[in-house]
Order: structure tokens, then sequence, then C-alpha cells
């Protein structure tokens, strides 16, 4: 019986439960509910983090090959696409190259008459700028696939350098054979 109150009778409390009711013990877990959906939520924000990164990602690479097929020309500030001026039957003697010759037919994208035009008359010195170029390279580096863009990069500077009118935008190897 309880001291204070006789009428009162003494009550088993679990020693937990008095604890909490004084405000000590033990904090009360979130239930199991509350951590699944915590969880939940997490893995859809990092899918949508995961997903929304790849995106701009692989949009970057992707707008910035203008070479990628089926793509339209990319856009650039000096529009720089649209007409084509080829320059056919290169011959080039690599170095190294036991007898094998490479055929070259280049075609030069530009979006001015002028430089097409210009492309015409320098075409002797295009020539032997892009031969004196190849004719340097090793077999290896003109078999070389991975190469074929530096080769590319390094023919569009050379016939940017004479150019005076304006610029070539792009380089296409119509034909690249080495027999």
């Amino acid at each position: 019986m309880n001291q204070e109150n006789p009428e009162v009778e003494d009550v088993d409390i679990p020693a937990g439960e008095m604890e909490e009711a004084e405000g000590g013990g033990e904090e009360k877990s979130p239930p199991k509910q509350l951590n699944m959906i915590m969880f939940i939520v997490m893995v859809v924000l990092l899918f949508g983090f995961q997903t929304t990164s790849s995106v701009l990602i692989v949009g970057k690479m992707y707008d910035s090959n203008p070479y990628f097929p089926g793509r339209p020309p990319v856009d650039r500030e000096d529009n720089l696409s649209g007409l084509i001026h080829t320059l056919e039957g290169i011959i080039v003697n690599p170095t190294d190259s036991r007898g094998k010759v490479l055929l070259l037919d280049i075609g030069f994208e530009t979006g001015s008459g002028d430089v097409i035009a210009e492309l015409g008359t320098l075409e002797p010195l295009l020539r032997d700028n892009i031969n004196t170029f190849l004719s340097a390279q090793r077999l290896p580096v003109l078999t070389d696939i991975s190469m074929r863009e530096k080769i590319r990069d390094k023919v569009m500077e050379i016939a940017n350098y004479h150019l005076t009118e304006g610029k070539v935008g792009r380089v296409f190897f119509i034909r690249y054979v080495l027999q």
C-alpha cells in the first residue's frame, strides 16, 4: 500500500516507463515506416541526381562532336558550314611506306562563296602543303583510326593559315585509301 494515501494500492510500473515519465531514459527510435520512407526518398534523390548529371554530360559530348553520324552541322558563330570545296586525287608517299601510297580526296566545308573561290585559287599551294605534311607521317600514324581526327585538324589548320577571306569550318576525308 501507499504510505501517503492508504486507499491507493501499489502498482508495479516497469522501470523503462518510470524513466520516460520523469523525462529521462532512452529516446524512442522512429517507426520502421519512417525509416523506409527516408530510404526511398534518398534513393529517388540519388537516382535523380545521377540521371540529370548523365544527361548533361552525354548531351554536352554529343553536341560538341560535329562529326557525329546523323547529326546536323553545328551552328557556329561564323557560319562555317554549307558549301564544300574538294581537293581530289592527292597521292602521298608516306615515310617508311615500303612502296605503299595514300590516296586522298579532301572536302573543305565553309559558309562563304568567297572562301570557296579562294580555295580554288590556293589549290596548288594547299596540295603541296598537305602532301608535305602527310609525307612526313609514318605509316602506323596514317593507318591508326584514332589519329584521323588529329590529321583532319592539321589539314584544316593548313587551309585556314593561307585563307584571307574567311575560314574552313570542317574537313572531310571523302576518300582515304592506303594501297
